[in-house]
C-alpha cells in the first residue's frame, strides 16, 4: 500500500467515525458492525456486500477479514499494511470517541510525516460540520 492508499483509508475511517461518534459495540465488545449500524475502524472500510458476521471476534488479520477488505478493494499484501490497519482498529477499540482527534492526529503526524499542528488540524478537517 503506497502512502496516498493509506492517506485515502485514513480519511475513509477517521471520518466515518468521527461522524458517527460512538465506538462500534455489542455486549460490550468491540464489532466491525453492530445491530445499530454502527462500524469499527475498519468496518469503516468493508461494504455492505463484502460483510461477513462470521468475522466478528476475530482480528484485521483473520482471513475473513483480509476476504472482507480485499472485496472492497483494500489489498494488505505486508506486514506493515497490515500495521497500518491494525493501529486505526486499536484506536477505536482502546480510546472514547472524545479522545479520537488527539489520537488520530498522532497517528497522522507519525505515518503521514506531519507537524503535530498540521495533522491536528488535517483530522479535524475529517468531521462533519456542525448541522451536517
Amino acid at each position: 500500500m503506497d502512502t496516498r492508499k493509506k492517506l485515502s483509508i485514513f480519511k475513509k475511517s477517521v471520518r466515518g467515525l468521527l461522524k458517527q461518534n460512538k465506538q462500534s459495540l455489542c455486549d460490550g465488545d468491540c464489532v466491525y458492525l453492530n445491530p445499530e449500524g454502527l462500524k469499527c475502524a475498519i468496518g469503516m472500510l468493508i461494504t455492505k456486500g463484502s460483510y461477513n458476521p462470521k468475522m466478528e471476534h476475530s482480528g484485521p488479520g483473520d482471513d475473513r477479514v483480509q476476504k472482507a477488505l480485499e472485496k472492497s478493494g483494500i489489498i494488505v499484501s505486508n506486514e506493515f499494511d497490515m500495521g497500518f490497519l491494525a493501529r486505526l482498529q486499536d484506536i477505536h477499540d482502546g480510546y472514547e470517541p472524545y479522545a479520537w482527534v488527539d489520537i488520530f492526529a498522532d497517528f497522522a503526524r507519525v505515518q503521514f510525516s506531519m507537524s503535530m499542528v498540521e495533522a491536528k488540524k488535517f483530522v479535524k478537517s475529517l468531521k462533519p460540520k456542525k448541522g451536517k
